[in-house]
This record gives structure tokens, sequence and C-alpha cells, in this order.
């Protein structure tokens, strides 16, 4: 959002104005809409706050990695310094849910790795957490779940997440029924 609106095309008007004209309902505060905006960048949230009530999505990358536009403003935050406490307490007035990738949450690699306290600290300050993106194709699905992907679904459910961004949707809903 960061570089597009530097050129002269802010998307966050645009997105608003394209679901508005596809008969979209943006909902209110106490109903709102049955969807999810979501963006890297903080920035680019806050503005959307200001335009609609559609539940808002903060998607985290590495955590060593910096939002474009904190590159842009030259704060040195990065994913990992916007998760303190007190970082999360300033989003929470625009800010949903927590959109961060897997290993945040569970560490890769090993079957009996212990989930991170993540979803813990998020749900204490409110948020809802999705985690991205699981795959159940061979090349993406991670080894120690030998091939199953409801094994990988079944355990990041465990772990308190409250939905999740899936490639497989039938996968994800199967697995879902299942816990």
């Amino acid at each position: 959002p960061t570089y597009f609106r530097s050129i002269g095309l802010g998307l966050e008007e645009r997105v608003v104005e394209d679901l508005k004209k596809s008969g979209i309902v943006l909902g209110t505060e106490s109903n709102p809409a049955p969807i999810f905006l979501q963006s890297f960048e903080l920035g680019a949230l806050k503005r959307l706050s200001k335009l609609t009530s559609i539940r808002l999505i903060f998607l985290l990358d590495a955590p060593s990695a910096l939002p474009f536009d904190n590159v842009r403003d030259g704060s040195h935050a990065t994913y990992q310094d916007l998760m303190s406490e007190e970082s999360l307490s300033g989003l929470q007035s625009y800010v949903y849910g927590l959109g961060p990738a897997k290993n945040w949450i569970i560490p890769p690699g090993d079957i009996n790795a212990e989930p991170t306290k993540f979803v813990a600290l998020a749900h204490k300050m409110g948020f809802k957490v999705h985690p991205y993106t699981f795959r159940s194709d061979k090349e993406n699905l991670p080894p120690e779940y030998n091939g199953d992907p409801t094994k990988e679904y079944l355990r990041f459910f465990r772990a308190g997440v409250d939905g999740l961004f899936s490639d497989f949707q039938e996968h994800a809903v199967k697995a879902r029924k299942k816990f």
C-alpha cells in the first residue's frame, strides 16, 4: 500500500469503493460484514479503519522483517517489536485480528515442539488469530506431518487459533469439523 500511495494509487479508498459497488454490505460495528481486509502495513489498516467497519487483520511477516511503511518512515520497528503488549494495546482500536506466518505459532520441523505464547498473548490483548498459509500439497506440507494435512490443521486448532488461511479449503473445513 505504501508504494502504491506514493505513486498516486491509494488502495484503501479504492478497495472500499469497489466493495460498495459490488454490493457487499460493509456492515457495522455491531453487525460486521462477513469479510476481512488484511495488510502487512499498519498505515493501510489505520486508513481503512476510517473508511469502513470491516474487520481488519494485521498480517505479520518474519519477526525480524520491517513493515514497508516503517521502512518509509525511517522506523526500525520490526514485526516482532510490534507484538509487545505495549504496541498491541495501541492497535486495539482498529485491528480486529493478527495474521501471523505459521512459524510465529508453531516452530517448523519438530512434531513435538510446543506452541509459542503468541496465541495466548494475542487473545489476552483481545485479538483473533488467523495464521497463514496452510497448504496440503506434498511440496508445501511440512514433512513432520507425514503427508497428512489434517495433522497440521489439528495441531494449530489445538494451539488455539481462531481461523486460518488455506489454499486447500476443503481440507481446512474437514479438519475443523474433526476438531
